[in-house]
């Protein structure tokens, strides 16, 4: 070949990948460069010689990286079609290049040094041990050749390791051939791997002190380090005999490195996977060395230097106090009466807010607090936890109780510390009540917490946090110690009416925490009658203001509704700040205190006390009991407001509505910023500075309004049937009310509205209806509702697909940018998932997860979908789910939801849907007359969601389990979905045959369901869906060799020679 055509094509190459690398390059040059680089490697005859040119050292590094990118791309893909002189070549001047072509080892670049190693192992792959038998002396030879050569062997042996039995890349036989001829030479590798590593540790160790060899010993523990990886690779599962040979000599080194801090970090992986190993205690039990004193010495000394770190002392700490609590205890009590002691410092940066200096979250002051009382809250949960009742040290706490109860701080930050420390002593309270009222005296004081006494200004978020925080500690209180607390109930009730009557003293949500705290006491009357009788005192004021005319007017008319809240043009005078802030706060007020009260009253746990206190009224045909609410009166009669409230919020979306409301409230209705950033995943600004105002602006107050308005009377709504059970369902034409107001104009209603109205409202409402309303209520909004939902998640799936189909070749424009367009996918991805879980909690039985909880975090979704799928246990339907399949409107919605939801672009919501919800549906109406059409659109639906989702395992396995049922349950009866099976890419008609006629032919003896699965799942590989990345990739093929260990047919020694495979026997021998 011609030198001057090597370096002709070498220079154009050159130039091809500058650009490539260019970051300056227009998007068509490097595309047009790729495309030149990408033909060279796949067509043209001579790339080893033009590899190995632009490989050479003088060449700069991206250059070299890719002419050795063509000798690998040679050896994976043109190795079977090479002669075995070309073979011999290109494996010379490998071995050549290693040797003479590289930088030494502080000089080169990593990423050619991983290359080379690559191009080694991928021939070791494909001729070791039977066509290149001297292999490992090769490498021992190269290994001498200097500090870069050494460290490239230990990278090929790491890398064959990994590829062989940690990845296991190869074809089952090579790899076999492989791992056993490593196995065969394991005692030479692991003695050439401890030597390497010895002799350049202890030059290492020789040279490190000496500046004038600084760089040579940096040479040897960069060798040492690699030796510390590549053992790494091999212990884990190489026999542990080598592990422990020459009396444990490999752990002895691997101790004394456990002083070197450069590699001490290698020598600890390696000794923790040693001791990590599984196997009989005969063969562990050498490593019992490592608890002798020398090396027990090594290892305790590299521990202490190791836990001056702050989270090693943190983790010390943890583990101490869990081994002694009441000794921590007392630290912890130590540090808060130091703290209570010291004088508050701001520090040079502070809010500024006020009179004086408060604190920032940087304030010295601030982080000492913080930190000891996040320190004395874990202690003392730790304690009540696993100390005896007889040994708490009751006295010690009642102390440090009475000293925090006596501390006065004005600083928000400060005092925000002292609640939560007074909530972690509480339980100390349960062994002296008497300490109960100045407990409360504390709270009260803070929940009408000010910075600056009757101040005009907007609270800021710090005196916020404080306020809520008290609210919250009273709430817990009352929530976990009841009983404690009833003594004292008219004395806190008292409190609180105090507070209530001055209207703007307290927030509306502050309000009605206080008067949550209440009714969760109230429970423990246990007295019907009175209970109700408090209760009906309580939303006395609530209801005075829900069911006046004033406020009947403006929740049954938008028109009026708008201008109620301020919302109207007419509103909005630019001299009067907030004119209808009270309006809106009243309105706030009630529906928060229906919420509270619904939400917190409920009937005696026990049965027994349950009905001496006249809270049941009967039994159900099963014999469970019946219970009343003493909320139920209270509520019922607000119920019509309220869902007059909910008819006019939903109306309020309506374009006409929308054009009604003021200019600066246009926006009132769409998502809060803090919204978005969650469903995005954005992570919220964690220095959030305490001195803003809770709300910069009156439209910011608007949306809040708003958005909180709505979900809370969701909520009511779907704690409704819950809590009253028989008094809610019975209500007159309850189902007609509902449609009428909560499902009214929702084409209007954007989706991050939808979802939580599914999942707070909806949801409760069909699950705990009892079952002789079934009839009644569920299906008659079930039936129209699910419609109504697959009709818009399929449109906004198309839109979603056409989109994508595009590939960014249209720029986003300024009204809807990228993020818009992300905000909007993830919230179609999220109801989805919310309408797929509604019907799946609405028809199958939690036989394997329960569903009836709230779905987990957004951001967690992904992560929670299995790699591997194991069918789950038969799912039935539940009565609730027989009785809506009987309704020809629901069971269709259902039926086309489930199955066509599997071809949309979300795999979590396939994955649910394909275990638990779609053979269930299916399998009810199989007892009934399917149409053929029917038949082939659910079965292409499953090959559809296979096209889409086969490139996840767990998917996958899903689809093609449920692919399968649907095929040999419907095959028999259906020859049309033969016909849907032969239109599937690559399909063999010879293998489809013989399925079918397996199938169909009962005479025949079944094969084992796996084998059945496993020959279904052939059938139809031409529709499951590759990952990206696969699609475009060549595959690579590595010929199996004659095997070492297996005895082949007898043969003359001549004909071994003479064969093909033969004549390479001494293909790579030196």
């Amino acid at each position: 070949m011609a030198t001057d055509q090597v370096n002709a094509l070498c220079e154009e190459l050159v130039k091809a990948v500058t650009v490539m690398m260019d970051p300056t390059s227009t998007q068509r040059y490097r595309l047009e460069a790729l495309k030149f680089c990408e033909e060279f490697k796949e067509k043209c005859p001579i790339c080893v010689p033009c590899g190995l040119k632009l490989a050479e050292k003088t060449q700069i590094a991206i250059v070299r990286h890719f002419g050795l990118q063509i000798l690998e791309h040679v050896v994976k893909f043109r190795w079977n079609t090479m002669s075995r002189l070309e073979k011999v070549y290109l494996k010379n001047s490998v071995m050549e290049l290693i040797t003479n072509g590289t930088l030494s080892i502080l000089e080169e670049e990593n990423h050619i040094k991983d290359v080379l190693s690559r191009i080694v192992v991928e021939m070791i792959k494909r001729e070791w041990p039977q066509h290149w038998p001297d292999m490992l002396v090769e490498l021992d030879t190269l290994s001498r050749q200097g500090e870069t050569q050494t460290e490239l062997v230990m990278f090929i042996l790491l890398r064959l390791a990994e590829d062989v039995v940690t990845f296991q890349t190869l074809p089952p036989q090579r790899r076999r051939d492989i791992q056993q001829a490593l196995t065969q030479n394991m005692e030479k590798i692991f003695s050439f791997l401890l030597n390497t590593l010895q002799e350049n540790v202890n030059k290492y160790q020789q040279m490190k002190t000496d500046t004038s060899e600084e760089s040579k010993a940096q040479a040897h523990c960069r060798v040492g380090t690699a030796a510390l990886s590549t053992l790494a690779g091999y212990i884990d599962w190489v026999s542990m005999t080598h592990i422990t040979t020459e009396n444990c000599k490999l752990l002895e080194v691997l101790c004394l490195l456990l002083s070197e801090q450069e590699l001490q970090l290698g020598a600890a992986e390696c000794l923790l996977i040693a001791v990590s190993r599984k196997g009989k205690l005969e063969d562990r039990k050498p490593l019992m060395v490592l608890f002798g004193d020398v090396a027990m010495h090594y290892i305790l000394s590299a521990a202490h230097s190791i836990a001056a770190s702050r989270a090693q002392q943190g983790e010390v700490m943890r583990l101490a106090c869990r081994l002694d609590p009441k000794t921590s205890f007392q630290m912890a009590g130590e540090w808060l009466k130091y703290q209570l002691s010291s004088s508050v410092e701001s520090g040079t940066i502070n809010s500024g807010t006020g009179e004086g200096s408060l604190c920032s979250i940087f304030s010295p002051s601030f982080v000492q607090w913080e930190a000891m009382t996040f320190f004395l809250e874990s202690v003392i949960n730790q304690m009540f936890k696993t100390v005896d009742k007889e040994g708490i040290p009751v006295s010690d706490g009642i102390e440090l109780l009475h000293m925090v109860l006596n501390f006065d701080v004005k600083d928000p930050l400060i005092l925000s510390c002292v609640l939560t420390n007074v909530s972690a002593l509480f339980p100390f309270v349960t062994y002296k009540p008497e300490f109960l009222p100045q407990v409360f005296s504390k709270l009260f004081s803070s929940v009408t917490f000010e910075t600056v006494e009757e101040t005009k200004a907007p609270r800021t978020r710090a005196v916020r946090n404080v306020r809520r925080h008290a609210c919250s500690s009273i709430i817990k209180m009352c929530r976990d110690y009841p009983e404690l607390v009833l003594p004292n109930f008219d004395m806190l009730y008292n409190h609180v009416k105090q507070l209530l009557s001055n209207e703007l003293l307290l927030t509306q949500m502050e309000k009605c925490a206080l008067m949550e705290a209440l009714v969760l006491i109230s429970n423990q009357f246990k007295n019907y009658e009175r209970q109700k009788l408090f209760l009906e005192e309580l939303m006395a004021p609530v209801a005075r203001i829900w069911l006046s005319e004033e406020m009947r007017r403006a929740l049954l008319d938008v028109d009026s509704f708008i201008a109620y809240v301020g919302a109207d043009p007419k509103s909005c005078d630019p001299a009067l700040e907030d004119p209808c802030g009270l309006n809106r706060a009243r309105m706030s007020f009630c529906v928060y205190s229906i919420l509270g009260v619904i939400k917190r009253t409920c009937w005696p746990a026990d049965l027994e006390e349950a009905k001496a206190g006249g809270f049941v009224v009967g039994y159900t045909p099963s014999g469970n009991p019946i219970f009343r609410n003493p909320c139920t009166e209270q509520i019922l009669k607000l119920l019509d407001n309220l869902l007059a409230l909910v008819r006019t919020h939903n109306s309020l979306y309506a374009p006409e509505m929308l054009a009604k409301m003021a200019e600066p409230f246009a926006k009132a209705l769409d998502m809060l910023e803090a919204e978005k950033s969650a469903i995005l995943g954005l992570p919220q600004p964690l220095l959030e500075l305490n001195d803003y105002p809770v709300y910069k602006t009156v439209l910011e107050r608007m949306q809040r309004f708003f958005s909180t308005l709505y979900e809370n009377c969701f909520h009511i709504l779907g704690k409704a049937g819950p809590s009253m059970q028989q008094d809610f369902y019975t209500v007159e034409d309850l189902a007609a009310q509902l449609l009428g107001s909560a499902f009214i104009n929702l084409s209007n209603i954007p989706d991050y509205r939808l979802r939580p109205m599914l999942r707070v409202f909806v949801k409760p409402l069909v699950l705990f209806c009892p079952p002789e309303h079934y009839e009644a209520l569920v299906p008659p909004i079930l039936g129209p509702l699910f419609t109504y939902l697959h009709m818009r998640l399929s449109q906004k799936w198309q839109v979603i697909n056409q989109r994508s189909q595009l590939g960014g070749e249209d720029e986003p424009t300024e009204e809807n940018p990228e993020s818009q367009e992300m905000l909007e996918e993830q919230l179609v991805r999220m109801l989805t998932r919310e309408v797929m879980d509604l019907i799946t909690v609405c028809c199958v039985s939690k036989k394997s997860a329960d569903h009836s909880t709230a779905p987990p975090a957004d951001g967690d979704d992904e992560e929670m979908m299995a790699t591997e799928v194991t069918p789950p246990p038969v799912a039935e339907l539940t009565e609730l789910g027989k009785c809506l399949m009987k309704h020809e409107d629901v069971c269709t919605a259902m039926l086309i939801t489930a199955f066509n939801s599997l071809a949309w672009k979300d795999t979590l919501s396939c994955q649910r849907t394909t275990t638990q919800l779609c053979w269930p549906l299916l399998k009810q109406v199989l007892t009934g007359t399917l149409l053929a059409e029917a038949v082939t659109w659910l079965f292409t639906s499953v090959l559809k969601g296979l096209q889409m989702h086969g490139q996840h395992d767990g998917c996958m396995a899903s689809l093609v389990h449920l692919a399968f049922q649907i095929y040999e349950t419907l095959r028999p009866r259906y020859i049309e979905i033969r016909a849907v099976m032969e239109q599937i890419p690559e399909i063999q008609k010879d293998a489809l045959d013989q399925f079918d006629s397996k199938l169909l032919n009962p005479s025949l003896q079944k094969a084992a369901d796996k084998r059945r699965k496993d020959h279904f799942k052939r059938l139809i590989a031409g529709c499951i869906g590759k990952p990206l990345g696969e699609q475009f990739r060549k595959e690579v093929h590595i010929k199996n060799l004659p095997s070492l260990f297996k005895k082949a047919k007898p043969m003359q020694e001549t004909e071994v020679l003479d064969s093909d495979g033969g004549s390479l026997a001494t293909i790579f021998e030196p």
